[in-house]
């Protein structure tokens, strides 16, 4: 097939055009064959091995290193140098693999808006116009790679063929994690009972101890007294906390999104619709931490439902 089209980009370019014109032709269909190499899947999880991985293992020798020698040469600026020194290290190897990452995975990946959205999810880049991304360190090669694989962002995603064994049922309803309700629980008691027994003694921090049980028990009673599934798919269309049920046709965009960041980062799953639902709703944005299935799973069995759907079609 290829070689066909070369065959009449050749002959066009014989009669019609220049040899620009021809090179730039022959490099947008050669970019096109090859954005099916691999899935969204497979170059997140390469870019984990290249990247965080790495980085991870740097900073736990580092780290560790530098205490080691605070027990030998009894100096606590070894600490704060080792410490330094690993952090420096460490972003040096991001800046460094990153540019080769991104080069590879854009490159070689049909989906680049997906693929992009999940890598800031996943922490393997920054957002646009982010500091940090300056800090990307890229030759003049990479460069004009990095732009050439851009143009792939004026072409809409499409859907990626999941797996479907069967071992997933027709309908899934998510709702909050029993354990993290029994953590809840255990800690409230616990914290209750443990200022008791500091006010018996006499100990002005039992009243504390007892207001932040307070809080936990009353967290853990509000979440357990609700029945209703945060969250419900099947084949048909999802269903959230605070929207009627909504068919897979009428949805203008649904994703799981990481908000924030460090500590305060939250997993969101964002929902727009094409026309209001029954309860007038023209989407939702629920965080969906501490349910019953992560948010890389809901993300997947979202997919999945969307894929039966148009196979039923």
């Amino acid at each position: 097939m290829i070689k066909y089209c070369r065959y009449c980009i050749r002959r066009f370019h014989k009669f019609f055009v220049g040899d620009f014109f021809w090179d730039s032709i022959l490099s947008n269909l050669s970019s096109i064959y090859k954005m099916e190499k691999i899935t969204v899947d497979q170059a997140i999880q390469r870019g984990q091995q290249m990247v965080n991985y790495p980085i991870f293992a740097i900073m736990i020798i580092g780290f560790g290193f530098s205490i080691y020698l605070v027990t030998i040469l009894k100096s606590g600026w070894v600490v704060l140098i080792g410490f330094i020194a690993t952090f420096v290290l460490s972003w040096l190897w991001w800046s460094y693999m990153i540019t080769k990452w991104r080069v590879w995975a854009f490159e070689n990946c049909r989906n680049v808006h997906e693929l992009k959205r999940r890598a800031i999810n996943e922490k393997l880049i920054w957002p646009d116009g982010s500091r940090f991304e300056r800090t990307e360190i890229r030759n003049v090669a990479q460069q004009k790679k990095i732009i050439r694989a851009n143009r792939k962002f004026q072409i809409a995603d499409e859907p990626e063929l999941i797996a479907d064994d069967g071992t997933i049922p027709e309908e899934t309803r998510i709702y909050y994690s029993k354990i993290t309700l029994a953590i809840y629980w255990i800690t409230g008691s616990g914290l209750f009972l443990f200022g008791v027994y500091l006010i018996v003694e006499g100990d002005i921090l039992g009243y504390f101890s007892v207001v932040l049980s307070l809080f936990s028990l009353y967290y853990a009673n509000k979440k357990s007294s609700m029945k209703e599934a945060y969250i419900i798919l099947n084949a048909k269309g999802i269903k959230t906390l605070n929207t009627a049920f909504v068919n897979w046709e009428n949805i203008k965009l649904i994703q799981t999104r990481l908000i924030g960041m460090g500590k305060n980062a939250t997993w969101h799953l964002i929902v727009e619709l094409k026309k209001k639902d029954s309860q007038g709703n023209w989407g939702d944005d629920i965080e969906i931490v501490d349910l019953s299935i992560s948010p890389k799973k809901i993300e997947k069995l979202i997919k999945l439902y969307q894929q039966r759907n148009r196979d039923y079609r």
